[in-house]
């Protein structure tokens, strides 16, 4: 059988459009895949504050002086501290971090500036306590919550790098991070 003219110039069309059917597919599956990356994380950073805010209530109740140290912190990718202030309190010194000199004493992480651009102005609203940081590549809540009766054990803020475990003690009025 021989082909007409018209059979034999739509074929390259059928082609062309199943080419750019393929790239849209794919693109649109790149998206999905990184969409759900992104849901992941966010997900992983609700679930690290509801477990510490869970903590805090636990110590809350206990005696005095009563102390335990959480599993490392896991911040979705991007993140780099999970900082700690104290509610309604107006920052005044340099943020203290969870690194640690070789004689054992904490030192300070720089600026509020040098953490997150942000976090300062953030950090004299008051209305929240836990800042992830940046906070502009957090997604859930823009990095911002509030976990009543949990207080920084030094300084103003007390910043922890991602991979360090957070110890909880129980003092009279409110749970001490340090």
């Amino acid at each position: 059988m021989h082909k007409k003219k018209g059979q034999l110039l739509a074929q390259p069309f059928i082609y062309i459009f199943a080419l750019i059917l393929g790239g849209l597919i794919l693109v649109w599956g790149i998206k999905a895949i990184v969409d759900l990356v992104n849901t992941a994380g966010t997900a992983e950073l609700g679930k690290m504050v509801k477990n510490i805010e869970s903590d805090v209530g636990e110590f809350y109740n206990l005696d005095e002086g009563a102390t335990k140290e959480s599993q490392p912190l896991s911040l979705p990718k991007g993140l780099t501290y999970f900082c700690v202030s104290e509610l309604n309190k107006k920052v005044t010194g340099t943020p203290v971090c969870n690194k640690k000199d070789k004689a054992g004493a904490i030192k300070p992480c720089g600026s509020l500036d040098a953490i997150d651009k942000g976090l300062i102005g953030q950090l004299r609203i008051g209305n929240n306590n836990i800042f992830v940081t940046p906070m502009a590549q957090a997604k859930l809540n823009n990095g911002k919550f509030k976990i009543d009766k949990l207080k920084p054990g030094q300084g103003d803020v007390l910043c922890y790098a991602n991979g360090a475990s957070i110890t909880l003690t129980s003092r009279t009025t409110f749970v001490e991070a340090s």
